[in-house]
Protein backbone atom coordinates (compact mmCIF):
# COMPACT_ATOMS: atom_id res chain seq x y z
CA UNK A 1 0.00 0.00 0.00
CA UNK A 2 1.35 3.48 -0.95
CA UNK A 3 0.95 5.63 2.45
CA UNK A 4 0.97 9.11 3.33
CA UNK A 5 2.71 10.01 7.15
CA UNK A 6 2.79 13.45 8.67
CA UNK A 7 4.97 13.95 11.33
CA UNK A 8 7.02 10.87 10.20
CA UNK A 9 9.96 12.12 12.42
CA UNK A 10 8.69 12.70 15.25
CA UNK A 11 8.48 10.16 18.54
CA UNK A 12 5.74 7.96 17.13
CA UNK A 13 6.13 8.33 13.54
CA UNK A 14 9.97 7.46 13.58
CA UNK A 15 8.91 3.83 14.82
CA UNK A 16 5.60 3.99 12.43
CA UNK A 17 7.62 4.83 9.10
CA UNK A 18 9.95 1.57 9.77
CA UNK A 19 7.63 -0.83 10.56
CA UNK A 20 5.57 0.45 7.18
CA UNK A 21 8.86 -0.33 5.80
CA UNK A 22 9.15 -3.28 6.77
CA UNK A 23 5.89 -5.09 5.75
CA UNK A 24 6.64 -4.11 2.38
CA UNK A 25 4.73 -0.09 2.38
CA UNK A 26 5.71 2.96 0.02
CA UNK A 27 5.64 5.33 2.56
CA UNK A 28 6.09 9.13 1.86
CA UNK A 29 6.99 11.58 5.05
CA UNK A 30 5.72 14.89 5.02
CA UNK A 31 7.62 16.60 8.20
CA UNK A 32 9.06 20.19 8.89
CA UNK A 33 11.80 18.78 11.21
CA UNK A 34 11.41 20.96 13.98
CA UNK A 35 13.81 18.73 15.67
CA UNK A 36 15.73 17.63 12.91
CA UNK A 37 16.34 14.38 10.31
CA UNK A 38 18.38 12.76 12.80
CA UNK A 39 15.44 9.88 13.48
CA UNK A 40 15.12 9.59 9.59
CA UNK A 41 18.79 9.74 8.27
CA UNK A 42 19.17 6.26 8.23
CA UNK A 43 16.59 5.53 5.96
CA UNK A 44 17.69 7.70 3.21
CA UNK A 45 17.98 6.05 0.06
CA UNK A 46 16.06 2.85 1.17
CA UNK A 47 13.68 1.83 -1.84
CA UNK A 48 9.81 2.57 -1.11
CA UNK A 49 10.79 5.61 1.06
CA UNK A 50 10.78 9.33 0.11
CA UNK A 51 10.98 12.58 2.73
CA UNK A 52 9.24 15.36 2.08
CA UNK A 53 10.57 18.36 4.04
CA UNK A 54 7.66 21.38 4.55
CA UNK A 55 5.21 21.77 6.71
CA UNK A 56 1.51 20.64 6.58
CA UNK A 57 -0.30 24.30 6.24
CA UNK A 58 1.36 24.38 2.83
CA UNK A 59 -1.73 23.31 1.13
CA UNK A 60 -0.46 23.07 -2.26
CA UNK A 61 2.78 20.66 -0.97
CA UNK A 62 -0.09 18.74 1.13
CA UNK A 63 -2.21 18.08 -2.19
CA UNK A 64 1.25 17.22 -4.34
CA UNK A 65 2.43 14.69 -1.82
CA UNK A 66 -0.95 13.18 -1.64
CA UNK A 67 -1.19 12.07 -5.20
CA UNK A 68 -0.96 8.24 -6.11
CA UNK A 69 -1.80 7.34 -2.02
CA UNK A 70 -4.03 4.88 -0.56
CA UNK A 71 -3.82 5.59 2.69
CA UNK A 72 -3.03 8.63 4.86
CA UNK A 73 -2.01 8.44 8.46
CA UNK A 74 -1.85 11.34 10.28
CA UNK A 75 -0.10 12.36 13.57
CA UNK A 76 1.85 15.99 12.37
CA UNK A 77 0.38 18.41 15.45
CA UNK A 78 1.79 21.04 17.44
CA UNK A 79 1.39 18.67 20.69
CA UNK A 80 0.62 19.79 24.62
CA UNK A 81 -0.61 22.42 26.61
CA UNK A 82 2.58 24.79 26.55
CA UNK A 83 3.81 23.89 22.86
CA UNK A 84 0.27 25.82 21.89
CA UNK A 85 0.01 27.90 24.39
CA UNK A 86 3.17 29.56 23.37
CA UNK A 87 1.45 29.95 19.80
CA UNK A 88 -1.86 29.65 19.52
CA UNK A 89 -2.36 30.89 15.72
CA UNK A 90 0.65 28.08 14.93
CA UNK A 91 -1.30 25.77 17.17
CA UNK A 92 -4.56 26.02 15.33
CA UNK A 93 -3.50 26.92 12.01
CA UNK A 94 -1.54 23.15 12.38
CA UNK A 95 -3.97 21.21 14.53
CA UNK A 96 -6.95 22.02 13.30
CA UNK A 97 -7.43 23.95 10.10
CA UNK A 98 -4.23 21.56 8.47
CA UNK A 99 -5.86 18.99 9.57
CA UNK A 100 -9.57 19.81 7.61
CA UNK A 101 -7.37 20.81 4.58
CA UNK A 102 -5.78 17.18 4.44
CA UNK A 103 -9.16 15.51 5.30
CA UNK A 104 -10.54 17.32 2.90
CA UNK A 105 -8.20 16.67 -0.14
CA UNK A 106 -8.27 13.11 0.72
CA UNK A 107 -11.56 12.58 0.63
CA UNK A 108 -11.32 14.71 -3.34
CA UNK A 109 -8.43 12.21 -4.04
CA UNK A 110 -10.52 9.20 -3.39
CA UNK A 111 -8.26 8.00 -0.16
CA UNK A 112 -10.63 6.60 2.26
CA UNK A 113 -8.35 5.26 4.82
CA UNK A 114 -7.39 7.86 7.11
CA UNK A 115 -5.73 7.61 10.23
CA UNK A 116 -5.75 10.45 12.85
CA UNK A 117 -3.83 10.63 15.74
CA UNK A 118 -5.67 12.75 18.52
CA UNK A 119 -5.66 12.69 22.24
CA UNK A 120 -7.38 11.65 25.54
CA UNK A 121 -7.03 14.71 26.33
CA UNK A 122 -10.27 15.68 24.78
CA UNK A 123 -12.11 13.94 27.74
CA UNK A 124 -10.18 17.09 30.05
CA UNK A 125 -9.53 15.52 33.39
CA UNK A 126 -10.92 12.10 32.64
CA UNK A 127 -11.96 11.47 36.20
CA UNK A 128 -14.52 8.72 35.43
CA UNK A 129 -13.73 5.04 36.35
CA UNK A 130 -13.72 4.55 32.87
CA UNK A 131 -13.78 6.75 29.41
CA UNK A 132 -15.29 5.25 25.86
CA UNK A 133 -15.66 6.70 22.62
CA UNK A 134 -19.01 7.68 23.81
CA UNK A 135 -17.86 9.33 26.61
CA UNK A 136 -18.06 13.48 27.10
CA UNK A 137 -15.84 15.58 25.22
CA UNK A 138 -14.26 18.13 27.93
CA UNK A 139 -11.40 19.56 26.67
CA UNK A 140 -9.50 22.19 28.94
CA UNK A 141 -7.18 23.89 27.20
CA UNK A 142 -6.46 24.89 23.44
CA UNK A 143 -4.15 21.64 22.41
CA UNK A 144 -7.60 19.16 23.51
CA UNK A 145 -10.36 21.60 21.90
CA UNK A 146 -7.87 22.07 18.41
CA UNK A 147 -8.23 18.18 18.58
CA UNK A 148 -11.91 18.60 19.08
CA UNK A 149 -11.99 20.37 16.31
CA UNK A 150 -10.67 18.59 14.36
CA UNK A 151 -12.12 15.63 14.71
CA UNK A 152 -15.60 17.35 14.29
CA UNK A 153 -14.09 18.18 10.70
CA UNK A 154 -13.51 14.61 10.00
CA UNK A 155 -16.70 13.57 11.08
CA UNK A 156 -18.43 16.23 8.85
CA UNK A 157 -16.84 14.21 5.85
CA UNK A 158 -17.52 10.90 6.54
CA UNK A 159 -18.81 8.65 4.03
CA UNK A 160 -18.38 6.30 1.33
CA UNK A 161 -15.12 7.52 -0.11
CA UNK A 162 -13.68 8.72 3.38
CA UNK A 163 -13.81 6.72 6.43
CA UNK A 164 -11.52 7.78 8.73
CA UNK A 165 -10.30 6.22 11.78
CA UNK A 166 -9.18 8.48 15.37
CA UNK A 167 -6.80 7.03 17.80
CA UNK A 168 -7.43 8.85 21.01
CA UNK A 169 -3.72 8.22 22.29
CA UNK A 170 -3.23 8.08 26.32
CA UNK A 171 0.15 8.84 27.82
CA UNK A 172 2.30 6.68 25.12
CA UNK A 173 6.52 5.07 26.62
CA UNK A 174 8.94 3.91 25.49
CA UNK A 175 12.24 3.72 23.23
CA UNK A 176 12.24 6.18 19.51
CA UNK A 177 14.58 7.20 17.67
CA UNK A 178 13.35 10.23 18.96
CA UNK A 179 12.75 9.38 22.33
CA UNK A 180 10.60 11.92 24.37
CA UNK A 181 12.02 12.12 27.90
CA UNK A 182 9.33 14.47 29.12
CA UNK A 183 6.94 11.55 29.62
CA UNK A 184 7.39 10.49 33.52
CA UNK A 185 7.73 6.23 32.20
CA UNK A 186 10.65 7.16 29.77
CA UNK A 187 12.51 9.18 32.55
CA UNK A 188 11.66 6.61 35.36
CA UNK A 189 12.90 4.35 33.02
CA UNK A 190 16.40 6.68 31.78
CA UNK A 191 16.37 6.99 36.14
CA UNK A 192 17.11 3.36 36.71
CA UNK A 193 19.19 2.98 34.03
CA UNK A 194 21.52 5.72 34.97
CA UNK A 195 20.86 6.92 38.15
CA UNK A 196 23.51 9.48 38.06
CA UNK A 197 22.52 11.38 34.82
CA UNK A 198 20.92 14.98 35.09
CA UNK A 199 17.56 14.62 33.61
CA UNK A 200 16.12 18.07 32.81
CA UNK A 201 12.13 18.01 32.00
CA UNK A 202 9.73 20.11 31.02
CA UNK A 203 5.99 20.72 32.88
CA UNK A 204 3.31 22.45 31.94
CA UNK A 205 1.40 22.14 34.96
CA UNK A 206 2.64 22.42 38.90
CA UNK A 207 1.01 18.96 38.96
CA UNK A 208 2.62 17.48 36.18
CA UNK A 209 6.10 19.24 37.92
CA UNK A 210 5.48 16.95 41.15
CA UNK A 211 5.25 14.42 39.54
CA UNK A 212 8.16 14.47 37.01
CA UNK A 213 9.87 15.04 40.43
CA UNK A 214 8.63 11.90 42.08
CA UNK A 215 9.82 10.20 38.75
CA UNK A 216 13.44 11.23 38.90
CA UNK A 217 13.75 14.75 37.31
CA UNK A 218 17.15 16.08 38.34
CA UNK A 219 15.34 19.57 37.66
CA UNK A 220 11.97 20.76 36.08
CA UNK A 221 11.16 23.54 34.21
CA UNK A 222 7.89 25.12 34.02
CA UNK A 223 8.06 28.21 31.00
CA UNK A 224 5.22 29.79 32.51
CA UNK A 225 6.96 29.75 36.13
CA UNK A 226 9.82 31.30 34.22
CA UNK A 227 7.50 33.76 31.96
CA UNK A 228 5.80 35.01 34.81
CA UNK A 229 9.13 35.71 37.53
CA UNK A 230 11.19 37.63 34.27
CA UNK A 231 8.23 39.69 34.11
CA UNK A 232 7.82 40.10 37.88
CA UNK A 233 11.62 41.22 38.11
CA UNK A 234 11.52 43.68 34.67
CA UNK A 235 8.85 45.20 37.12
CA UNK A 236 10.35 45.23 40.39
CA UNK A 237 14.46 44.72 39.90
CA UNK A 238 14.90 45.86 36.08
CA UNK A 239 18.79 46.39 37.13
CA UNK A 240 19.20 43.24 37.91
CA UNK A 241 17.53 40.94 35.50
CA UNK A 242 19.72 43.50 32.94
CA UNK A 243 22.70 42.49 35.29
CA UNK A 244 22.25 39.19 34.68
CA UNK A 245 21.34 38.87 31.18
CA UNK A 246 24.38 40.49 30.18
CA UNK A 247 26.01 38.36 32.13
CA UNK A 248 24.62 35.09 31.96
CA UNK A 249 23.50 35.52 27.82
CA UNK A 250 26.54 37.76 26.03
CA UNK A 251 29.13 35.91 25.42
CA UNK A 252 31.31 38.59 24.17
CA UNK A 253 31.75 40.52 27.43
CA UNK A 254 35.04 40.26 29.97
CA UNK A 255 32.62 39.61 33.47
CA UNK A 256 30.82 36.55 33.14
CA UNK A 257 29.09 34.29 35.57
CA UNK A 258 29.70 30.28 35.08
CA UNK A 259 29.10 27.15 37.36
CA UNK A 260 32.25 25.49 37.60
CA UNK A 261 32.96 22.24 39.34
CA UNK A 262 35.81 21.28 42.14
CA UNK A 263 38.05 18.26 40.98
CA UNK A 264 40.67 16.82 43.01
CA UNK A 265 43.22 19.22 43.30
CA UNK A 266 40.48 21.90 44.64
CA UNK A 267 39.86 20.34 47.86
CA UNK A 268 40.53 22.70 50.67
CA UNK A 269 39.33 25.27 52.56
CA UNK A 270 37.80 28.07 50.10
CA UNK A 271 39.96 30.97 52.06
CA UNK A 272 43.13 28.27 51.19
CA UNK A 273 42.19 28.56 47.67
CA UNK A 274 43.08 32.38 47.21
CA UNK A 275 40.65 33.03 44.52
CA UNK A 276 39.68 36.41 45.36
CA UNK A 277 43.22 37.55 45.33
CA UNK A 278 44.99 35.42 43.08
CA UNK A 279 42.74 35.27 40.10
CA UNK A 280 39.83 38.16 40.67
CA UNK A 281 37.33 36.66 40.86
CA UNK A 282 33.56 36.52 43.22
CA UNK A 283 32.65 33.16 44.48
CA UNK A 284 28.64 33.87 44.77
CA UNK A 285 27.56 30.32 46.05
CA UNK A 286 29.17 26.44 46.50
CA UNK A 287 26.62 24.05 45.76
CA UNK A 288 27.85 20.76 47.78
CA UNK A 289 27.77 17.50 46.38
CA UNK A 290 25.12 16.57 47.88
CA UNK A 291 22.67 19.31 46.34
CA UNK A 292 22.27 21.77 49.32
CA UNK A 293 23.14 25.71 47.77
CA UNK A 294 25.30 27.89 50.07
CA UNK A 295 25.17 31.50 49.01
CA UNK A 296 27.97 34.22 50.34
CA UNK A 297 30.31 31.27 51.65
CA UNK A 298 32.58 32.05 54.38
CA UNK A 299 36.72 31.18 53.88
CA UNK A 300 36.16 28.40 56.32
CA UNK A 301 33.97 26.91 54.30
CA UNK A 302 35.03 23.37 52.83
CA UNK A 303 35.39 22.76 48.78
CA UNK A 304 35.25 18.73 47.81
CA UNK A 305 35.76 16.87 44.84
CA UNK A 306 32.03 16.98 43.50
CA UNK A 307 31.09 20.23 44.91
CA UNK A 308 30.19 23.73 42.07
CA UNK A 309 31.15 27.13 42.40
CA UNK A 310 29.09 29.85 41.15
CA UNK A 311 31.22 32.56 40.19
CA UNK A 312 31.57 35.72 38.58
CA UNK A 313 34.71 37.32 36.89
CA UNK A 314 36.60 37.94 33.68
CA UNK A 315 36.59 35.42 31.08
CA UNK A 316 40.24 34.25 31.38
CA UNK A 317 40.16 34.54 34.91
CA UNK A 318 37.31 32.07 34.89
CA UNK A 319 39.08 29.94 32.58
CA UNK A 320 42.28 29.96 34.83
CA UNK A 321 40.22 29.18 38.29
CA UNK A 322 38.39 25.70 36.36
CA UNK A 323 41.96 24.81 35.41
CA UNK A 324 43.30 25.15 39.06
CA UNK A 325 40.29 23.33 40.68
CA UNK A 326 40.44 20.24 38.25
Amino acid sequence: MKVLVTGGAGYIGSILVRKLLETGHDVVVVDRLAFGDESLRELEGRPGYRLVTGDIRDRDLVDASLRDREAVVHLAAIVGEAACAADPTLAIETNFEATRHLAEASAAAGIARFVFASTCSVYGTGLADRLSEESELAPTELYAESRVNAELALARITGARFRPTVLRFGTVYGYSPRTRFDLVVNLLTARALRPDMTVVARAETESGADRLRQAGASRVVSPYAIGGHRMAQAILRPSVLDFVDLATHHRSLELQIEEIPVGRAGSRLLGESELRENLDVMVIAIRKAQGELRFNPAPTEPLAQGDRLLVAGEVQSLKALEKKLG
